[in-house]
């Protein structure tokens, strides 16, 4: 662990300890070591002793000043005036001291003898910076104070993989895949020390430097968990039922290890790195020998999906944690049975081994902490505090701390001698899914729902670092006409526009909900999006949105355009389907017109609409099972109302969940979470279209989208695949699997050459088709 470049005292009244925090958070990401009582102060010890500590071992002293420091003609605040009553007590050689101003103000007479640093005025953090870097240059060049007596240092620990660059599983090529844009949702650490952790996310797994926000390698793999062997040369990912291994140090695919029925949910590796552990949703444990990949044996036992699995420091025991709430210890060495334990009354999510103690942490959806003798079976105590369920735990690698992580937005410090807690920490905004403490146990990161990745001080839960590398799942897609551009909508309301050529992008402003569709329109100059937050809005390419926006009452669900731009449906939560006219500015960034029409007939909420080219049919479908065809008849005027009539289709046995017509309008797809895709022939001879049911999904088919052509049909579902189907006959052409989530939305660029696919994992892919 690279050691910190300068170790800093902060000092600052309490009426100053919001610019103390934010110079402290500075000089963290300097590389420096601030101490500041307003945040570092251990709640059971003595303050003035931690105080007199700091000061006395601290190669530079900060005192920040405003007029606040002097409440009193010549009586320096108390806070000031303890560390200065502690330097004066100091003996040689003088400690260096620097009186920041934090603001234009008369210096008490006891601080005027050290130099003075104008913090407020023009490029004084640069000032700051100059003289702290005459202070290490002066310490190179003399022996460094002595530090107090500090724990044992814990086993050395290999140096991090030498690997750079940018590595694919191979078979994302078979399958044609050209892109991926977006790291994907964030789900698991793997903090190598203070300074670098893996972050897995849906697609992928990535090296980065925490420091510099830089990524030093990155795998695309789907992925949804993964573990690191010992001696960091070996990362193994699993996104399905399969799992991948990976030389770190060539950036190389070893091997898959299949034997899973079903997607795996967690992997561990053997402290010595010769086994692996895995658990998945067919509620089976398996233990591999790493050195040739062969499945050793089958746990069973579990009756539910197993959530997390740990080997105890010495690799006798393995532990399991399941859905059906129970834990199992087995042995190793013969894979038996050696305890069932019970006491959680939800979910077991995590289990985790101390390192240097027989002890087993277990977390759980019923918002506890437990922990256990792993020998005897017996629980040794529990914590409560949490509001929400515990996603994971983590003990510090001694083993007298634990951190906790849940739903309910928090981490939890506890000392594992009295269960007492010790730091109540908030910074993810909502749930925290993942904990993880660095070999030294200087530090530990979380990830959470928000797709950051936060840093803490290891003792005392200070923020260190923000990451913020990662997208959310993805809700909607739209190719601009010219295909250079795709416009992606993310569950937290984000837009962005990527430039489909060299993968760079832009943010948008974003909606305040969910993006549940984009489009644009007919020339590419303006795009249209809409949000459950209730609002259609304009955006000009490239621009700024415009103040014109559509306010709906009800979260708006779908949206189609017709092709010549001139006509907008939307369906909103309560079941009605509304048609407006765009006005002659919408394509500079203006509205609709309000004189619209309301089509009733549905008896449950719409999830798609879509427009035939001519703009005269428009096809609906949702809740209710149910597809409508509406006959679009203008009023007499080219902006007044419109006149429709509607024919009901039905064939699906549960909910519509996608609608498209092709090129030519002669036919209708339609996707449901019966698992079937229907095609509809459309003619304006027959009352009552005739269906060809295509089968191959696992699950509810939630996308489709015709080639420009219309001889393909791609459609994606919850099986995380996507189909390729020839439209005139329905014969399957091609299975494409490459995201690890559900696919969510799918759009062919209009030359036809690549098709996008957008997943709940996060990232877009671009294929070759």
């Amino acid at each position: 662990m690279t050691l910190p470049l300068l170790r800093v005292v902060l000092c600052a009244t309490s009426a100053d300890e919001s610019a103390a925090l934010a110079l402290r958070q500075r000089l963290f990401i300097e590389r420096m070591q601030p101490w500041f009582a307003g945040a570092d102060l251990i709640s059971t010890q003595d303050p003035q002793t931690q105080l007199a500590s700091a000061v006395r071992s601290t190669d530079a002293i900060l005192i920040c000043c405003s007029r606040h420091a002097q409440p009193h003609p010549g009586k320096l605040a108390p806070e000031i005036a303890s560390v200065v009553g502690l330097i004066a007590a100091q003996s040689d050689p003088a400690p260096f001291v620097l009186i920041v101003k934090l603001e234009e103000c008369d210096l008490p007479e006891q601080l005027r003898a050290w130099p003075v640093v104008d913090f407020y005025a023009d490029r004084g953090y640069e000032r700051l910076m100059r003289t702290l870097w005459v202070r290490i240059s002066e310490l190179k060049k003399e022996s460094r104070k002595p530090r107090p007596p500090a724990p044992a240092a814990p086993p050395e620990q290999p140096a991090p993989p030498g690997l750079h660059g940018s590595f694919s599983l191979p078979v994302l090529a078979r399958y044609g895949h050209a892109r991926r844009l977006g790291r994907g949702t964030a789900s698991q650490v793997l903090l190598l020390d203070d300074e670098r952790a893996i972050v897995i996310a849906g697609g992928g797994a990535a090296l980065f430097d925490l420091y510099r926000d830089t990524a030093v390698w990155e795998i695309d793999c789907p992925v949804r968990c993964a573990a690191l062997s010992p001696d960091q040369h070996c990362l193994a990912l699993a996104g399905g039922a399969a799992i991948m291994l990976w030389d770190l140090r060539e950036g190389k695919l070893l091997g898959l290890l299949q034997g899973h029925t079903a997607a795996v949910t967690t992997l561990a590796f053997a402290g010595d790195g010769s086994l692996l552990a895995s658990g998945s949703a067919d509620s089976a444990v398996c233990l591999w020998r790493v050195a040739d990949q062969v499945k050793l044996d089958t746990l069973t036992g579990h009756t539910d999906t197993v959530t997390s699995v740990a080997f105890s420091p010495n690799n006798a025991l393995l532990a399991s944690g399941s859905e059906d709430r129970s834990i199992r210890i087995w042995r190793t060495i013969d894979r038996s049975l050696l305890h069932t334990l019970a006491g959680h009354t939800g979910a077991v999510t995590n289990v985790a081994f101390a390192a240097e103690r027989a002890l087993l942490a277990s977390g759980s959806r019923d918002r506890t902490v437990r922990i256990w003798h792993a020998e005897t079976g017996k629980e040794a105590m529990a914590f409560c505090g949490h509001t929400g369920a515990v996603a994971a735990v983590a003990f510090a690698p001694g083993g007298d701390r634990l951190a906790s992580a849940s739903d309910d937005g928090t981490i939890r410090l506890w000392r594992i001698a009295d269960g007492a807690q010790m730091r109540l920490l908030r910074g993810h905004r909502g749930d925290v899914t993942g904990i993880a403490f660095a070999p030294s146990g200087a530090a530990f990161a979380s990830v959470g729902r928000d797709n950051t990745v936060r840093l803490w001080q290891g003792e005392t839960g200070t923020p260190l670092r923000v990451l913020e590398a990662h997208t959310n799942p993805v809700t909607s897609l739209a190719f601009a006409p010219g295909g250079a551009l795709l416009a992606t909508g993310a569950s937290d309301g984000r837009i962005r526009l990527w430039e489909v050529d060299t993968g760079a992008s832009r943010l948008l402003a974003a909606h305040s909900g969910s993006i549940t569709g984009l489009t644009f329109d007919h020339d590419g100059g303006t795009l249209l999006s809409v949000s459950a937050d209730r609002t259609l809005r304009f955006w000009p390419i490239p621009g700024e949105p415009t103040q014109n926006s559509l306010t709906m009452n009800e979260p708006i669900r779908c949206m189609a355009l017709t092709p010549d731009g001139k006509r907008l449906a939307l369906a909103t939560d309560d079941t009605v389907v509304y048609l407006w006219h765009l006005d002659a500015g919408a394509e500079a960034g203006g509205g609709v017109v309000q004189d619209h029409t309301a089509l009733r007939g549905h008896s449950n909420r719409v999830r798609s609409v879509a427009f035939t080219p001519s703009g005269t049919l428009l096809a609906t479908a949702g809740d209710d099972t149910t597809v409508r065809l509406w006959r679009i008849f203008m009023g007499r005027r080219s902006a007044g109302p419109f006149r429709a009539e509607s024919t009901v289709l039905r064939g699906h046995s549960n909910r519509v969940q996608s609608v498209a017509f092709a090129p030519d309008g002669a036919t209708l797809a339609t996707a449901g979470d019966d698992a079937t895709v229907r095609l509809w022939r459309i003619s304006m001879y027959e009352a009552a279209p005739k269906s060809a049911t295509l089968r191959g999904h696992i699950g509810a088919v939630t996308c489709l989208a015709f080639a420009p052509d219309g001889a393909t049909l791609a459609t994606g579902g919850q099986d995380w695949t996507i189909r390729l189907w020839r439209s005139a006959d329905g014969h399957l052409l091609h299975v494409i699997a490459g995201h690890s989530a559900a696919i969510t939305c799918l759009a062919f660029e209009p030359n036809g050459k690549l098709l996008a696919s957008a997943s709940s994992d996060g990232t877009v892919r671009l294929w070759r088709v």
